[in-house]
C-alpha cells in the first residue's frame, strides 16, 4: 500500500506527542530516553503491542533482519542479537524505528485492513528493517514509510532542544563550520566531519553519541539533518 507524505514537522509533533504521554513532556525523558518505559509502561499497557527482542530473525533475501512491524497482528520483533552492548545504539535506533512505524503507519494499515484479501494471513502486511546504513545515501531511493520511521526515531531518541543544550555545552553555540585543517577534527567532508563531532569528548562532556544512547552514525546524521554542523 502507499503511505502519504509527511513533513518533517509531522514526524516531530508524533514523536514528541508519544514522549509527553510516556513521561509528561519530552523534555521529562531526558537525553537518554528509557525505551522500556515507552515500549512495556505505554505501549504494551495501553496500545496492546506485544514486543519481543531476545529470538533472532530469519533473514531475507539473504540479508540481515534487525526488526519487524506486524500491523494487524500488534508485534514488533527485534533480532535478538542487537541486545548487546557493543550494537546498543543501533539496537535503540532498530527499536525506535519500529515503533515509528506503530505510530505513523500501523493506523493506516488498520484502517485498509478490510480490503484485504480474506486469503491474507493474519499478519497481513510487514515492515522488514535490514540491515543497511541507518540512513541512505543522498543517491538512494527509499520509500516514504521508511525515511519516516527513520526520522521518527531520530526525534523520539534526541530532543531538538536536549540536543541544542548539550551541542552547546561541548562546542558552542551551533552550527558548527567544517573548516579545512581546523574545526572538531582534519575531515574531508561534512559527514566525516559529523562523525568527528558526534563522536568528539569535548570540555570533559562525553561523546554526544554516548550522551543520547546512539550509534555515532545516526547521531551524525541527526547533526546534518539538524544544521548543527555545517560545511562551510
Amino acid at each position: 500500500m502507499k503511505f502519504p507524505y509527511l513533513t518533517d514537522e509531522q514526524i516531530k509533533d508524533a514523536a514528541r506527542q508519544l514522549l509527553g504521554r510516556v513521561f509528561g513532556s519530552p523534555s521529562e525523558a531526558g537525553s537518554h530516553v528509557d525505551l522500556e518505559a515507552v515500549i512495556y509502561d505505554y505501549l504494551c499497557e495501553k496500545e496492546n503491542l506485544s514486543f519481543n527482542d531476545e529470538d533472532p530473525l530469519e533473514p531475507e533475501d539473504g540479508e540481515e533482519v534487525l526488526g519487524k512491524t506486524l500491523p494487524r497482528a500488534g508485534k514488533i520483533l527485534i533480532h535478538g542479537p542487537l541486545r548487546s552492548d557493543r550494537m546498543s545504539g543501533r539496537y535503540r535506533f532498530t527499536v525506535g524505528h519500529e515503533i515509528g512505524h506503530w505510530v505513523l503507519h500501523r493506523p493506516l494499515v488498520l484502517a485498509d485492513a478490510q480490503q484485504l484479501s480474506l486469503l491474507t494471513p493474519p499478519e497481513g502486511y510487514e515492515f522488514i528493517s535490514l540491515n543497511r546504513s541507518v540512513f541512505p545515501g543522498e543517491k538512494r531511493q527509499v520509500p516514504p514509510e521508511e525515511w519516516q520511521a527513520n526520522r521518527f526515531a531520530s526525534y523520539l531518541l534526541v530532543d531538538p532542544d536536549l540536543l541544542t543544550t548539550h551541542f552547546t555545552r561541548r562546542f558552542g553555540a551551533p552550527p558548527l563550520p567544517r573548516r579545512e585543517g581546523g574545526g572538531v577534527a582534519r575531515v574531508p567532508n561534512l559527514h566525516e566531519f559529523a562523525r568527528a563531532t558526534a563522536s568528539q569528548t569535548a570540555r570533559r562532556q562525553r561523546p554526544l553519541y554516548v550522551e543520547f544512547g546512539l550509534s555515532v552514525e545516526a547521531m551524525a546524521v541527526t547533526l546534518k539533518q539538524r544544521g548543527l554542523v555545517v560545511d562551510e
